[in-house]
């Protein structure tokens, strides 16, 4: 006969195993079904900038990383982006500094958090699912005062779903993933923010520039 304690004991475990069964499915009916909705043009990534390598890298330095000014339709709730280089902490582990020719890249990291809605990919009742992805600034300087940028997005994926997850930390909520190819858009629209940003840039020198031009013919004079 088996002892009461081992009894309890085993029981104990059995409710916890179904309790963690339970807590592992997603919630409401499952898993939404992706449809894909394909662009009508691929939208441009790449782009060659008229200002040296310094002046591309200062300005992905101060631009935006808030999701809700870089994409025109952002996630719910999304996180401010991780930006890494080369040397960095958290730099070692990123695959993409083992090879030289991206030593001078920028990395830019989602925090495994949505950035956008997609209106590439859908559930089946035709709503946005929520698209997240890191980005690799790819930067090469052509000449002294020409930097060539291309944008690529990395391990795409939408929130699918929702489920109850038993953790270290306890139980909780967690997304259900799936990964999905790159769009173009949302590689668009980061290049988009960084070209905005070296107008920016190349507007505020305009008046220092004329001022320093306008010293010089006064010299001459």
């Amino acid at each position: 006969m088996r002892p009461a304690g081992t009894l309890q004991n085993t029981l104990k475990i059995g409710q916890f195993c179904v309790l963690l069964g339970i807590f592992s499915f997603p919630i409401g009916c499952g898993p939404a079904e992706v449809k894909t909705h394909p662009l009508p043009q691929t939208f441009p990534t790449e782009h060659v900038f008229h200002v040296p390598e310094t002046e591309v890298q200062a300005a992905i330095e101060k631009m935006c990383r808030d999701p809700r000014k870089i994409f025109p339709n952002p996630a719910n709730h999304p996180p401010l982006l991780v930006l890494i280089w080369k040397g960095e902490r958290g730099a070692k582990g990123l695959p993409l500094y083992r090879h030289m020719v991206n030593r001078d890249d920028a990395y830019l990291s989602c925090e495994e958090e949505p950035v956008c809605k997609s209106t590439v990919y859908t559930d089946r009742h035709g709503e946005p699912l929520e698209y997240l992805a890191d980005f690799q600034i790819h930067i090469l300087p052509q000449g002294s005062n020409e930097t060539y940028v291309r944008v690529m997005a990395l391990h795409p994926r939408v929130v699918i779903g929702r489920k109850f997850v038993f953790g270290s930390g306890g139980f909780g909520m967690g997304k259900i993933y799936a990964e999905v190819r790159p769009t173009t858009l949302e590689e668009s629209e980061v290049l988009s923010a960084l070209r905005k940003h070296l107008r920016a840039d190349e507007k505020r020198r305009e008046p220092a520039e004329g001022e320093r031009k306008a010293e010089e013919d006064e010299d001459i004079l």
